[in-house]
This record gives C-alpha cells, sequence and structure tokens, in this order.
C-alpha cells in the first residue's frame, strides 16, 4: 500500500489526479483505494482536498490543479445535455436501469422504444391514459401470477367452454322434442 506522504511529488500527483478523476466518475471510495494501491483515509484526504480547492478557486480552477479538466468538462457536458430536455438526475437514473434491463432481456433499444412510442400514441387514440394502461396491465399481470394462467388462456378457456355450453344446450333442446 502507497501512503501519500511517502511517495515523490510528480507521482503524488499522478496518484491525486487519479484518485480526483475516478472520485469524479462516481467510483466508491474504497475501491478507488484498492485500484490505486493506497489507504482509504489517503483516498478521503485527497478528495477533501480537491472539495476544498473547488470552493477557493472554482470548478474549472481545481480541476486545472488535479489535471483532471476533461473528466470535469466531460461531466459539465453531461449536465448540460441533461438540462437540454428538462431531466433530473433521477429520471436520468430511472432510464438507465430501463436500458440496463432492457439489455439484460435481449431487448432491442430501437425496437423497445417504437414500441413504447405506439403503446402511447395507440392509447391517446382510443381515449386512454397511457398511465392507466400500465396500471391495468400490472394488475392483470398480477392476477395471472395469482391464478397461474395467462389472460389468453383464460379467453381461450372461456371460448371453448361457451361452445360447450352452446352445443349442450343444442343437445337438450333435441332431446326435448
Amino acid at each position: 500500500m502507497i501512503w501519500v506522504s511517502e511517495i515523490p511529488r510528480q507521482l503524488y500527483n499522478t496518484l491525486r489526479s487519479n484518485i480526483v478523476k475516478a472520485m469524479l466518475l462516481g467510483d466508491p471510495r474504497d475501491s478507488v483505494a484498492k485500484n490505486q494501491h493506497t489507504s482509504a483515509g489517503s483516498v478521503s484526504k485527497v478528495w477533501k482536498e480537491f472539495e476544498g480547492n473547488v470552493t477557493k478557486v472554482g470548478i474549472e480552477n481545481a480541476a486545472k490543479q488535479y489535471d483532471v479538466e476533461t473528466t470535469a468538462e466531460g461531466l459539465r457536458t453531461l449536465g448540460k445535455e441533461l438540462s437540454k430536455p428538462r431531466l433530473t438526475v433521477d429520471k436520468s437514473l430511472a432510464g438507465t436501469r430501463i436500458l440496463t434491463l432492457l439489455d439484460s432481456l435481449g431487448v432491442d433499444r430501437g425496437r423497445a422504444e417504437s414500441f413504447l412510442k405506439a403503446f402511447f400514441n395507440h392509447s391517446q387514440e382510443a381515449g386512454g391514459e397511457p398511465k392507466a394502461l400500465v396500471e391495468y396491465a400490472l394488475k392483470l399481470r398480477d392476477l395471472e401470477r395469482t391464478i397461474g394462467e395467462t389472460y389468453f388462456s383464460l379467453i381461450q378457456k372461456f371460448e371453448t367452454t361457451t361452445k360447450q355450453v352452446s352445443q349442450r344446450e343444442g343437445q337438450l333442446r333435441t332431446l326435448g322434442t
């Protein structure tokens, strides 16, 4: 393990830059420490120094001092892109989770987007509220889980049973005459 106080200045500057870059990108402190072969306390110390410099000299100057301008500019660009459609971090995270789920299911993103747009448009044209339709679909899914059969298999059984009842009624009429 490398102790920050025991390394030459140039190596310290590189380590410091790597620590700040990783922290800016959201890596957990302990993971940064492990990856940089240093202690969690050293990571905290460097990060606290960086935060102090941001307060004193601003983000741009602090980024220059820690040689993380590219990372800071990337984060700024991300922030600008998120603000254009008025996205919040929470909405962005929710979207990321949905995309990750679609990827894990092997669903093509383009087809999923087309499906969602068509679902929205169709529900609007039919006079329904997309939010309400999603709620109905979730309730139907819960019902299917509860009874152990799909909606379509239940419809098929209902149709089959209805035909059988009609046939039996016809047979009874024939016998009654």
